[in-house]
């Protein structure tokens, strides 16, 4: 599964032109985020055909890169994401992204992407989901 990160100028209807593009050429977008850091916008899609969504990002001029992402699922409670965040670091995977996709009962659902995707499967194990 793959993440879609954009960094632009943060400026009004950044997401709105992003997602009208999309919906125009049939790409769902299944999960996001949306951060203003420091002036800039930092958007983490999720989207039903990557190639696709970065053809039309590449077309309005707005610049992409694509992040392996894991799905993990944990209990819901305190500490759990210290777990698995102290395996990736005792492993030597670095954490570039992280976010809840879902809830269900007990359990939450987290998308990581990590510089050693490999390597963070072996160590996360039985916790990742497939999509």
């Amino acid at each position: 599964m793959k993440d879609i990160t954009i960094i632009e100028q943060d400026r009004p209807g950044l997401l709105a032109s992003i997602a009208s593009a999309f919906g125009r050429e049939a790409i769902n977008i299944k999960r996001f985020s949306a951060h203003g850091v420091g002036g800039k916008a930092v958007l983490t899609l999720g989207v039903t055909d990557v190639d696709k969504a970065l053809r039309v990002l590449r077309d309005n001029q707005i610049n992409a890169v694509v992040d392996e992402i894991l799905i993990v699922k944990l209990e819901d409670k305190p500490g759990a994401l210290a777990d698995i965040t102290l395996k990736l670091k005792d492993a030597g995977c670095n954490l570039k992204t992280a976010y809840i996709v879902g809830r269900n009962g007990p359990n939450v659902f987290v998308a990581l992407s990590v510089d050693e995707p490999h390597r963070a499967q072996l160590v996360l194990g039985d916790l990742l989901l497939n999509e």
